[in-house]
């Protein structure tokens, strides 16, 4: 074995035990007086995985440089420049190693990434479709298929090929946490489907991770306000950050010590503001399992609250490795994480009734009367009133949500409603082929083209919520509701219609209705959900009192009290700790439930 094959095995090694500084410190010695291109490749993964993107393009071209054209080396520095946001760049240099070498998967897959992080979901689909040739069947080439096919609202076809995906490359933690996000937006996928694909996802990690013993939270706690950590990658200018500053904000400090812990890349003005409310702020920019557990484990966490769930940017692993005494899930997810190392998933008795308990691997605890709290933007438009004529539904949901089944049943609402128009906005109908496919699906079931409204979104926040100015009534998904746009909805006056489901993710908006004393909004199937949009449609009267009183009623809910909110969070986190905290071992336990409100 050479030196440098050594000195590789070496920093693989160091790798494998969660060293990242010490393999970094070993490849930049060598590196900087005998440049080598294998350890400068290294060196480049390491940058990249960790997120130092300008620093990675550095050694890629270097490594480039001693071989020019090697399309492994072009398609690192492709995702050196993503990681800038020089999308453009990238585009071009990983259209020019297809165009040379077409049969590149890697490449395929790379350059379709780039696309949708550009929002050009169509053409992503297209670039991906063209490389599944008969005979082609790469599992991550169909994996990214699946994916693009999901965010262009047919998730019908993307679950098949998720399921041959994960058939065909066993328990890899990756392929099964996408698929675990997916199945929740499916329609007919049953619960013990969502169950066993999460647990079976927690069991691979486990594999993987061994966990350790508990972090060095004390056993008990006497005179000292009980120390909470938030784990998120998501504490920026991003929705879940909307709904935890309530929590940052209120949680009396008498009671809890509370540590942020942000894997963002990127911090900005709300991680700011977060900050400033935090008793403690960790920055682990993307960070590796093992270097969050530590810095968990460092800051004696008695509780910690992970807020991605199986969402882009989690830290799941790290929450194998056992770093707190109790673990938590909220917010983020709509679903049970699967993993036996969180003991509790916050949510309310709406959203997970008795008997959801069966389906979860974590305890719940549900915190009465919603598991959410809505903060409204300071820059909210009025509500205006709306004039006379056809009514216009409204959906400004990701189009991830949307089904073949959504279709037909926003087509039969619209058959229901003579005249009827349906607004529809988000990032995806940016491209015309994504409107035309749309605008198709509908003209199947009978709705022509000019009874659609399908607009790209507006980046100004006070002119998004502008928008609802246009709308009469919203129209809830299914089987996976919205949330933020219902908030959005119900503060600019628009009255939301919603079909409660059998999950989770299918009841938040009946939660928040009953909040509101709206439980007549809640239809129990397709022909009721039809029958409540068709009723309300034709009593223009109700709507009109609706408009004016909506956002008052919202403002002045449960939804709204941010003191009271933080007040129930703190109570259930201590429910959580005097159930688990005192215990010697972390084994999992039977799944019950807390109740608190």
């Amino acid at each position: 074995m050479g030196c440098h094959d050594a000195l590789l095995q070496r920093v693989r090694g160091l790798l494998a035990c969660g060293q990242e500084s010490q393999a970094e410190a070993v490849l930049r010695r060598v590196v900087g007086g005998h440049p080598d291109r294998a350890l400068l490749q290294a060196i480049a993964d390491l940058l990249l995985s960790t997120g130092r993107f300008v620093q990675a393009e550095f050694y890629i071209r270097r490594a480039m440089a001693m071989k020019p054209g090697d399309p492994e080396d072009a398609e690192a520095l492709a995702k050196a420049l993503m990681g800038q946001q020089k999308f453009e760049a990238a585009h071009r240099l990983l259209r020019e190693i297809l165009d040379a070498h077409p049969d590149r998967i890697n490449t395929r897959i790379v350059l379709a990434t780039s696309l949708r992080r550009q929002k050009k979901t169509a053409s992503a689909l297209a670039l991906l479709k063209e490389g599944l040739k008969p005979g082609v069947n790469d599992a991550a080439l169909l994996n990214a298929y699946a994916h693009t096919l999901h965010a262009a609202g047919r998730v019908e076809e993307a679950v098949p090929i998720l399921r041959r995906v994960v058939a065909a490359v066993g328990d890899q933690p990756a392929a099964l946490d996408g698929y675990c996000s997916v199945l929740n937006y499916c329609p007919g996928v049953t619960r013990q489907e969502v169950l066993e694909a999460h647990a079976r996802y927690g069991r691979a990690v486990e594999r993987a991770l061994l966990p350790r013993p508990p972090g060095a939270g004390a056993l008990r706690v006497h005179g000292r306000p009980l120390r909470v950590g938030l784990l998120s990658s998501d504490l920026r200018d991003h929705v879940v950050s909307m709904f935890i500053a309530p929590f940052i904000e209120h949680a009396d400090r008498a009671r809890v010590h509370l540590t942020c812990f942000s894997t963002s890349p990127v911090e900005d003005a709300v991680s700011a503001h977060l900050r400033k409310h935090a008793d403690s702020w960790r920055w682990l920019p993307l960070a590796t399992p093992q270097k969050v557990a530590d810095a968990v484990r460092k800051e004696s966490i008695d509780v910690l609250v992970e807020l991605n769930g199986h969402t882009r940017g989690h830290r799941l692993e790290a929450l194998a490795l056992r770093p707190a005494p109790v673990q938590v899930t909220y917010l983020g997810y709509p679903a049970t994480t699967g993993m036996r190392s969180i003991d509790f998933r916050i949510v309310d008795s709406i959203t997970d009734p008795h008997g959801s308990e069966d389906f979860c691997t974590e305890r719940l605890l549900r915190i009465d009367p919603c598991f959410l709290c809505y903060r409204p933007p300071a820059d909210v438009p009025p509500v205006n009133t709306r004039p006379d004529g056809p009514v216009t539904f409204v959906s400004f949901t990701n189009l991830a949500k949307l089904s073949t089944s959504l279709i037909a049943l926003w087509a039969g609402v619209l058959g229901a409603v003579p005249g009827s128009r349906l607004l529809m906005k988000h990032y995806s109908l940016l491209e015309q082929e994504v409107r035309d496919d749309l605008a198709a699906r509908f003209a199947a079931l009978g709705i022509t083209p000019d009874r659609l409204d399908l607009r790209p979104p507006q980046d100004d926040r006070a002119e998004h919520l502008a928008a609802y100015h246009e709308a009469d009534i919203c129209l809830d998904t299914t089987p996976y509701n919205g949330t933020t746009t219902i908030f959005e909805s119900l503060l600019m006056g628009v009255p939301v219609i919603t079909l409660a489901g059998k999950f989770h993710a299918g009841r938040v908006t009946e939660s928040i209705l009953s909040c509101l004393g709206m439980g007549d909004f809640v239809a129990s199937n397709e022909e009721a959900y039809i029958a409540i949009a068709a009723a309300l449609a034709a009593d223009a009267p109700r709507r009109a009192a609706l408009r004016a009183s909506l956002r008052e009623r919202l403002l002045r809910s449960p939804l709204c009290d941010e003191p009271a909110f933080a007040r129930r969070m703190v109570d259930a986190l201590y429910s959580a700790w005097n159930t688990i905290g005192s215990l010697p071992a972390p084994a999992p336990v039977a799944p019950r439930s807390i109740v608190y409100a």
